[in-house]
């Protein structure tokens, strides 16, 4: 599937220090899903000390990346 960031992810990236890399591996082997506001879809992947959590949606066999936020605990 095609992974879109929208330019609010990319903007929230490139603030925190988080890579389109950090991005993918959360999408792809996320160590725990939720559903968020709006009925998106939740990844989180574990990086350091700190929780990578990515919002995203699917539409039409593309993954759009809406944005993401470091989080100190589940």
């Amino acid at each position: 599937m095609e992974v879109i960031i929208l330019s609010h992810a990319q903007q929230r990236m490139e603030l925190r220090g988080i890579t389109k890399d950090m991005v993918r591996e959360t999408l792809s082997k996320p160590e725990a899903q939720d559903t968020g506001y709006l009925g998106r879809s939740v990844s989180y992947k574990k990086f350091g000390n700190k929780y990578l959590q990515v919002v995203y949606e699917d539409v039409d066999h593309t993954r759009r990346v809406i944005t993401v936020v470091w989080k100190y605990k589940l």
